[in-house]
């Protein structure tokens, strides 16, 4: 028997990056042609004390790699495993 598609749990526990550095906490949707998933910026993030100490804004390069995450990572390791499964 061929192992199953990952489901949207599934991938949260097989994504690579960990805390303080995973910027996913949520996936909302999987298929594939696309994945929605989310994620909640905790106001005492590492990031915010020094980018703008008095109105903290999330670094673009901080929106940029949860960007990453969710679509190079983990829609990559879901069309991955939808793939093995197939074979």
């Amino acid at each position: 028997m061929s192992p199953k598609p990952l489901s949207a749990g599934d991938l949260l526990e097989v994504m690579p990056q960990t805390e303080p550095f995973r910027f996913i906490d949520r996936v909302l949707e999987v298929d594939p042609q696309h994945i929605v998933a989310g994620y909640r910026f905790r106001e005492n993030a590492f990031f915010y004390a020094g980018h703008f100490p008095r109105a903290p804004i999330t670094p673009g390069v901080i929106v940029l790699e949860a960007m990453a995450q969710c679509g190079l990572v983990l829609h990559g390791l879901y069309l991955l495993a939808l793939e093995v499964s197939r074979q």
